[in-house]
């Protein structure tokens, strides 16, 4: 298992609905790349979002983000985020999985 965290804030004017459509659009992309993950999409009060992405393992996460990030669609999808804001963390398991 390997856990993606993205941290970010929205452009002005974009609607929560945008956010969670957009999140749902790029999952739907990588799943037409034969990837499958489980997405968590969480909110600050303060309005900050947070992604959390649960992919099999960072191989394939980077396999899959490399491709989308060159298709339009998905350009279009992450455009809703403030590019400025964005933080990343990449998270392995601390024990082996039993």
């Amino acid at each position: 298992m390997f856990v993606e965290l993205v941290f970010f804030k929205p452009k002005p004017n974009v609607s929560d609905a945008e956010i969670v459509t957009s999140a749902y659009k790029t999952q739907a992309l990588a799943a037409q790349l034969g990837a499958a993950f489980e997405l968590e999409l969480l909110k600050t009060q303060e309005g900050e979002w947070l992604e959390i992405v649960h992919w099999n393992d960072q191989e394939e996460a980077h396999r899959v983000e490399q491709a989308v990030m060159n298709m339009t669609e998905a350009q279009q999808a992450m455009s809703v985020m403030d590019e400025t804001s964005i933080h990343m963390m990449f998270l392995h398991p601390a024990v082996a999985q039993i």
